[in-house]
């Protein structure tokens, strides 16, 4: 599968643990008003900057920690995670300006698809359907939100971290 060990993986991994970590800090601060649902910051990093046997990887792992909390089906989750995954990662090479408003608009586009598949399949437990629309359009606004705030920092930082260390994650090419 692997024809050398793609040390990207081992740091996507830490990055999205870390990311992992601080996003369940913060909806643990502030869940009785609002939950953040932030995929995108762990799929569009692999995605853009990985090959695809190892963005698979990546991905497959932070949808299996990430859907451990929540009462969804891990492998649905994995399966809608994968297909963002997979999209991005074909078009990879048409977002790689890494520019604020790219970051920005790719990270709200697959944060949207993630976020539709889970309003789906969540379980309404909501005595009524007003208050659950209303519950999950302010998750939804509040976690758009934070992700403007903080799309561009973590496309960024995978990069700066491995140009720290001399490898240049910008030119891959994409062996299968």
């Amino acid at each position: 599968m692997f024809k050398r060990f793609d040390i990207c993986i081992v740091l996507f991994l830490v990055l999205n643990a870390c990311y992992w970590f601080i996003l369940n800090a913060l909806n643990s601060a502030v869940s009785p008003y609002v939950y953040f649902l932030l995929p995108a910051i762990f799929i569009v990093p692999a995605a853009m900057f990985m090959n695809f046997s190892s963005m698979v990887v990546v991905c497959a792992i932070s949808a299996c920690a990430t859907a451990s909390a929540m009462p969804i089906n891990m492998f649905a989750v994995c399966a809608v995670w994968l297909a963002a995954g997979f999209a991005i990662n074909a078009w990879r090479f048409k977002f790689r300006a890494l520019d604020i408003f790219s970051s920005i608009t790719v990270m709200q586009f697959v944060n949207m698809f993630v976020f539709a598949f889970y309003v789906l399949l969540l379980p309404v437990s909501a005595e009524n359907y007003v208050e659950y629309i209303k519950r999950v359009a302010c998750d939804f606004a509040f976690s758009g939100l934070l992700l403007c705030l903080c799309a561009n920092f973590c496309l960024s930082l995978p990069v700066c971290i491995m140009s720290f260390f001399g490898v240049d994650i910008m030119s891959t090419e994409d062996v299968l």
